[in-house]
This record gives structure tokens, sequence and C-alpha cells, in this order.
């Protein structure tokens, strides 16, 4: 039974208990309990076939799609929680390898991947003609895999199941709803809950290219082995053949039982390239098939709509290619070595003309596509000028717009077609090679002038640090060539060894970036992104962004999963691997943003990493110093212990939690101090240690800022200790608790040969201009924030003595304390004790007499002989506190009101135009 929605339904009885994918109820009855669609396995009720929500067949739903958008696939692996396949509506085993798309919720097999429909989310959809008032986001709806206990948005009953793919979910805003409550759902998306946060798509624009999507956002592209081809036998010039066929070896049983029911299977070639890359597929059919149900039977596989009657048959083994006709067209099929007999699929080829399909992309027209008739002599320019008049835009200049061709298979490729091509040409040269290809092939009428231009930048990192502009630019050149030379270059980030290129050509900045890719210089890889542009104007008022930070390598690699459930939660032109060129890149795109916040998901180090690239960029940035927020994957997270987010994250709290606390948090100032560095001239001659984070000045001065806490001695030593041992077996420490062991272990060893004993003779001190007696000791801790090693709390919970204030990390001051040794160290880690109280003061001056270990918000050194200053920074640092978790019944109420609001309205509108 043919379906509108492109179902070939049929009445099953089915066996084992099976849901229905509209409803999603079980399917009751002895016999024919549900109807089930031979091309995508679609199940229904027989009553909810007259049920509006009924989603579109798979071979039906490539067509529907307005604007194709290619996934960004994961790598294959195999899935923990239980899903269905976005292509065949199965269930993915656990045991089965499969992929997952890195922006939005669509899952398919591993051997299913090829055929997904390409309607991914919409990420980037700005426009230069475009007013923000004008713009009205729609709900992006994606079948199946909902979380379990979801809700309808609609009429709040149960939505979900994990037995069959059905319910739907928003990509956006994530509301969910059964198939046939959506149409009572308004269009229009505001984002949900993210909304205060989320980076519209229509505020932003990337260049359309050839570049792959998880290339753009950073995702890392595997190379995947390609499979060795089965060997089939092919007919030689003498009539003999290659080895046998070990598909037909397993076959050979079903063979038999398909001789029984007077049924055969025949193999199919949809084109030359498929006979080519041996890549054929099998129908089975009665052996007194007719023609046309044959081919009937064959397009249904291929998922291509158009006629039988515009498609022969011909013998894929016969030496004239004879075309099979009626009345039994596998009988005189050529059989090599008792082979089951293969065909070829053609289209006809008509010298008369045909009619082809353009879309009108993102132009300004409720037209969804129009018909246009081509004959040989057609070029894409007669094209141009047809289909604006058929989108009613008469008075446009056809000079202006271009012809695009482009393929939906294994992705989306665009290419641009020459005004003197030949459309007709194009689609029976690639019907000839695949017919399924041809099937997925599109024009899109489009501006000439790419409205993601001109400014197109390419971010390149891993040169060489502190060059001259010159220098840099000279570089570049080596690579590109006149071909690719830039437009302009800036900003340059002297001290990272990174810069910005700009271009006004899309072509010439696609060649450039993969120039510079396989580019080395110094023996290291350039490192090269495409950049998206965010324009401020389209940003609502009422929204702040949120610039998300992951470092995937902290917490055990948990920022892995982080990193692809935000991707998939907000826009993922806001989510930055750090790996893939750290925060210089993300700061770089949110430039010209006036108010947004930022999510650091790491450790302290990499907290104080983002401070100083925003410290670096401030000054070229609209907004200078935007409020950070953290989720703490480190080892310490001392920061993040002071601001309320937790001494680690450990993947209990779901990350649609995490965003909505960076909502509610609120603003607060953090301390920051320059720790200014005087190395003295060493009598022997011999070199200076230098931090590699730094570089020292002709004077022999170094500068650092400080975000936490400033050790000399014990805890610094210990923590040199450490970072050496990291660096030596960089595979033992992947774990929170792995590094704390190794930690406790490095302490054992410095009781038994104390490194730092009597620290005070090598120490002067002075607070404020007053020298401080210091006690014995060895180790002293200057600290900003009152959290130190993992937790700790060295200053003490109260303040009784009344020369000292009550501290916090933004009234202006630092506390000074001593530890005794290894043994007081892990006393006050473990809370038994508290270290010594030495001073408060907004300015600390130390001279050392004598190399020791010394430590910056846990990044170590041997420091030598000379003075260290430590005083108030001028840059400013703005945190975001967490708050006190809301419940969420609250928020779901809320959303509930403003539905209803939204239904009323609705109602209202309708009834007004009944009226």
């Amino acid at each position: 039974m043919a379906d509108c929605r492109g179902h070939q339904f049929t009445k099953k009885t089915f066996h084992l208990p099976a849901y229905c994918h509209n409803c999603t109820n079980l399917l009751w009855g002895v016999v024919t309990q549900g109807n089930f669609c031979t091309v995508c396995n679609y199940i229904a009720h027989e009553s909810c076939l007259k049920k509006p929500g009924i989603s579109p067949c798979h071979s039906l739903a490539a067509s529907l799609i307005k604007n194709p958008v290619s996934h960004c696939f994961s790598k294959k692996g195999r899935i923990k929680n239980q899903r269905c396949c976005n292509v065949c509506r199965k269930r993915i085993d656990s045991r089965a390898l499969s992929v997952t798309c890195e922006v939005c919720h669509y899952y398919a097999h591993a051997d299913c991947k090829s055929s997904a429909v390409a309607d991914c989310k919409e990420i980037a959809t700005y426009h230069p003609g475009k007013l923000l008032d004008s713009m009205h986001h729609e709900h992006h709806w994606r079948e199946g895999n909902l979380r379990p206990g979801a809700v309808c948005y609609a009429c709040v009953k149960p939505c979900w199941a994990t037995d069959c793919l059905a319910g739907y979910r928003c990509e956006w805003c994530g509301i969910t709803a059964h198939a046939t409550c959506r149409s009572q759902i308004p269009y229009e998306c505001d984002f949900g809950v993210l909304g205060p946060i989320y980076l519209p798509p229509h505020a932003v624009s990337i260049p359309r290219t050839e570049v792959p999507m998880e290339s753009i956002i950073g995702v890392p592209i595997i190379k995947e082995e390609k499979p060795t081809p089965p060997s089939i036998s092919v007919e030689l010039s003498n009539g003999e053949s290659k080895t046998k066929n070990a598909e037909d070896e397993e076959m050979f049983e079903a063979e038999k039982k398909l001789e029984e029911k007077n049924e055969e299977l025949v193999k199919v070639y949809d084109g030359d390239a498929s006979y080519l890359k041996h890549n054929s597929f099998t129908v089975k059919v009665p052996k007194a098939v007719k023609t046309e149900t044959l081919i009937s039977t064959i397009l249904q596989s291929l998922n291509i709509s158009q006629s039988a009657e515009n498609f022969y048959l011909t013998d894929a083994y016969g030496l004239n290619a004879q075309v099979l006709e009626d009345p039994n067209p596998i009988k005189n099929v050529t059989r090599l070595g008792g082979k089951k007999p293969a065909v070829f699929l053609r289209l006809k080829q008509d010298s008369h003309g045909g009619l082809v399909r353009v879309y009108p992309g993102r132009l300004q027209t409720d037209i969804p596509f129009c018909v246009v008739s081509v004959d040989r002599n057609t070029t894409a320019k007669d094209l141009i000028v047809e289909s604006l008049t058929r989108f009613g835009f008469t008075s446009h200049n056809s000079t202006d717009y271009r012809l695009s061709q482009l393929l939906l298979e294994h992705g989306v490729t665009e290419r641009v077609l020459d005004f003197d091509e030949k459309p007709l040409n194009i689609i029976q040269n690639i019907g000839q090679e695949s017919l399924r290809q041809m099937e997925l092939m599109r024009f899109y009428l489009q501006l000439k002038q790419d409205p993601h231009g001109p400014n197109i930048a390419l971010y390149i990192g891993n040169l060489p640090k502190n060059l001259s502009q010159r220098r840099y630019e000279n570089i570049l050149m080596t690579f590109l060539g006149e071909d690719c030379r830039f437009i302009t270059i800036g900003p340059i980030y002297y001290e990272y060894g990174s810069l910005v290129i700009m271009y006004n050509e899309t072509n010439t900045a696609v060649n450039a970036m993969y120039l510079l890719r396989v580019a080395e210089y110094e023996r290291k890889h350039l490192l090269v992104l495409l950049l998206p542009n965010i324009d401020p104007v389209m940003v609502p008022a009422e929204t702040q962004p949120l610039l998300v930070f992951v470092n995937v390598k902290s917490g055990g690699c948990q920022g892995l999963s982080l990193i692809s459930s935000f991707r998939k939660l907000l826009n993922p032109y806001q989510v930055f691997d750090l790996g893939n060129g750290g925060p210089l890149p993300g700061l770089y795109v949110f430039r010209h943003i006036r108010d947004y916040k930022i999510l650091v998901c790491g450790g302290d180090g990499t907290i104080g990493w983002v401070l100083q690239c925003l410290d670096n960029v401030g000054q070229d940035s609209e907004c200078s110093s935007p409020p950070c927020a953290i989720v703490p994957l480190g080892t310490g997270n001392d920061l993040a212990r002071v601001l309320k987010w937790g001494a680690g994250y450990n993947g209990s709290d779901e990350p649609i939690h995490l965003l909505e606390d960076v909502i509610e948090a609120e603003k607060i100032r953090l301390d920051r101090w320059t720790v200014v560095i005087h190395h003295e001239d060493r009598a022997d001659g011999r070199p200076i240690h230098v931090p590699n984070s730094v570089g020292m000045s002709e004077d022999n001065t170094q500068m650092f800022v400080m975000n936490n806490y400033f050790g000399i001695g014990i805890d610094a030593d210990l923590c040199l200790a450490f970072h050496k041992a990291r660096e030596k077996n960089p595979e033992r420490f992947n774990s929170r608790i792995g590094n704390k062991i190794e930690y406790l272990n490095v302490g054992l060893r410095k009781i038994i040969h104390p490194p730092c004993k009597n620290l005070q003779q090598g120490v002067r001190l002075e607070v404020d201009g007053k020298l401080v007696v210091l006690p014995q000791l060895e180790g002293l801790i200057i600290l900003n924030i009152l959290s130190w090693g993992s937790g700790a709390k060295p200053w003490g919970r109260n303040c009784n003595e009344e020369q000292f204030a009550t501290p916090n990390h933004w009234d202006g001051m630092l506390e000074v304390v001593a530890v005794s040794g290894v043994v007081h160290l892990g006393q006050i880690q473990t809370g038994l004790r508290y270290a010594k109280r030495i001073s408060q003061g907004e300015h600390v001056k130390i001279h050392l007499t004598n190399g020791v270990p010394v430590q910056i918000d846990g990044e170590p050194w041997v420091q030598g002989p000379g003075e260290l200053v430590i005083l108030k920074s001028a840059l400013k640092a703005t945190m975001l506190k967490k708050v006190k978790r809301t419940e969420r019944k609250q928020t779901s109420r809320t959303r509930a009101v403003k539905y209803m609001a939204n239904l009323q309205a609705v109602a209202s509108v309708n009834g007004s135009e009944n009226e």
C-alpha cells in the first residue's frame, strides 16, 4: 500500500512485541496487528495511519529538505545507552559499531551512515539583508532517542520510548512532543531555558566551502581504513572467471530455499561507478517478474522516487549490454559459473530535454522550489534567468546570481557552475555514473556574492614566538605563493606565535588553508583554522552568549564527553576545544560581542591560561573582562572550590544543568597580582633558569600574573617533582585520584630527605614595607584565595587574632603563611592543622640568597638568587560564583505558563481569521 509520505505499507503479523512508531503503544492482536513499511521499517497501528504526524519515509525524506546540512559524525564506536538508528529505525545493539552526530542527536549504524539524511540543524544562517526584528527561528525536530521520562510539551504525557524510534525533540530548545502533538506547538523556537546564553544561528556566518564541518568546529577526523572490496566473478576476454564470490558462498543455502519458492536474487548496479567499485546490492524477486515490477523494486531499494518509465535494464555480464525486456527479463540474463544474475539500471536518454528542480536556498521567497524544462542547449545562465522569473525576481539582474550543484551523498558537497555549462549534460553524466547520486543531486540558485564574505579569517598557530610582522609575512608567503596571498594580517599574538590572516574570496581562502595545513616550519606543523564570523548586531540585547572552552585532556578525559554534549545543547560555534589552538581562536571570534560569558572546563591551570589570553586580547575586544564560570576537571580545582563550582566534575550532573547554573550565577571580582622577579647575575656565569611560559627582559627581569597563590620551598618542591614525574610518564596521570596518589608518594619520599630545611635563613620577607621576622620553616605560601592544595585551608577557618582581618579574594590583601615541613604540609591537606599565620598586606617583597623551588598557580621551577615583588595587578578578572540551585520544577512551571500563553495567542489569531 503506497503512502503519500513515501511509505510502502503492508499488513504484518509480529511474532515478538512491537511498538507503534507514532503513538509508542504496543501493537495488540493475534494476526496482522499493524502496518509495516518495507522501505524504512516504520510500524504503525491502522488507526495511527490516519492521524497527523507520521514521519516521511526515508526514501522521501531527503527530497523534503529545503537547505541540506551535513552531519558531523564521530568516529565509529559502541554506544552504552540504548539507541535506535535514525536511518533504518532498528535498535543499535551495544556490541554493534555505530556513529553519532556531534551537532545533533542523530544516531546510525556504521553501515547506515552512508544513507543518512543531511538534515542536521543549521548553525550559521546569517543573511545580510535581514534585520534582527524580522528573525523567527523554527523548531528543528529530531525523531526518537528521547531521554527516559521525557514528557510531551503539548499534552504533558510521556512521549519517550526505548524500544522504537518514536517521539520528537527540538534540537534547539530541547522540548519533546508526540508526533501527533507537534502541530499544536507554536512554530517559533526561543531556544528554551538556554536562550539567555545561546548564540543564535542568524548571527553566525561561515563561508560555503568544501571544508568538512568536522574540520571547522575541531572534531578529530579519524581516517578509516577502506574495506577490501569483495572478490566477484567478472567475465574475462576468454570466457574464464576469477575466484568464487564470497557473498555467493554465504548465500548458497538461501538460494536453495528461494529455488523452492520460485524466487531469485538479482544483483544490481546503479551505474558505471558502482560496477568499477564492486558496489552492488541485491533484490529478491519472482523468477517470472515483469520488467516494470523489477525496475520498481530496484528504485525502491535505491530510494529513488521517479517513475519506472524513465529507466531500463541491461545485462551486466553480457558482452553487448543487451536491453532486458518482457515477458521474462531475468531469463535472458547472462550467468557466470552458476552465479546469480546481475543487471544494470540505466536512465533513458531523452534527446528532447527534461525537467529539473531549482531550489532558492536562503533567498527571500516562499516558493520551496521551481521546476524548469531544459534541453541539450540550455545553459546554467539560461536556467538562472528562468528560475528568477519563477521565483518572482523579475527585476533582478541574472549576473548577480550563480547556480550551484549540491550532492547530498556522504555529507553535502557544493560546486559552482560556469555560466556556459549544460545542466542536462550534468544530470545525464551523473546518472551514467550512479543513479542514486543523480537522485541526491540538486541545483541551487544563490547570490554570486557570498553573504558570509568578504572578510574570511584563517587562524594560524605553531609559528615561532616574538618575531616581527614582516618575518611572519615572509614565512607564510613561502608556503602560499602569490596565488594565495592574503589581503591583511592581524591581529598578531606575538607571545604565542599565532596570528590571523584575512581573505576576501572563499576559494582562495580554502586553497590557502590546505596549503598551510601541510606546511611545516622548524619541524612543527602549522595549525590552521577557518573561523566563523559573528555579527553583534544580530545578537539580542538580552542575550549574553556563552563562550565555552573545554580542555579535553583534563579530568581523565571527561572533557571529551562534555564537549560533545555542549555542542549538541548550544551552537557548536560557541564551543571550542582548547587542544585545537587554545583560547585565542574563540576570543577572536567573540571579539565584537559587547556582553558575553565564558565557561572554562578544566583545572586551575586552564583557567589561568584563559585569563592570560584575555589579558592579551582585551584591548582589541568590545568586552575586555567577560565573567568566567568553571566546570572543574583538574586535580586541585582550588579556584573552582572558592567560587562554589565544586571539588571536581564527576559526571553526575547533566550538562544542561551545568549551563543553567551558569545562567543563574552571580558576578564576583577576583583580585589578581603581578609577580616581578629581578634575577641577580650569577658569579659563576651559569645561565639563569627561565620558565617556558614567560620570557626574560634584557635587565634579567620577569613578570608573571598570579591568580591563586605563590609558594616558596617545600610545597613548590613537591609540585616540581610531581611535574617531572608526569612529563616522564604521562600515561600514568590520567585520573584525578591517580594524580593525588602520585602526589602522596612524592611527599613520602621528601620526608626522608627534607629539601628545604631552614628555609628562613635564605629568605628575607617584607610586607607593606615592614620587615617580617620568620620562624623556622621549610615553606612560605602567599595566598590570594583561601583554598590551596586541593581544598586545604592553610589560613584556617576562623580569624580570632586581632592583627589579622577576615580574608577573601576581592579585598586587595594577600595572606602569608608558613609550613614547617612535609608532615605539616600533609596535616594541612587533611585538615588536622593549619599553617602558621605570618602576615597580611597589599605589597610583598621577598629576597632570596640561594636557589630554591618556587611555584605560581601550580607552575613550578627552581628560582635562583634575586628579589621577588608581588603587587596588585592592573589586570582585572570578573568571575561567576555559583549560587544555590533553584528547583527545576519552577523552571518547568514558567515554561508551561509561557506555552499556554502562546497557545492562547495562536487561538485568538485563528479565531479572528475565521471571523
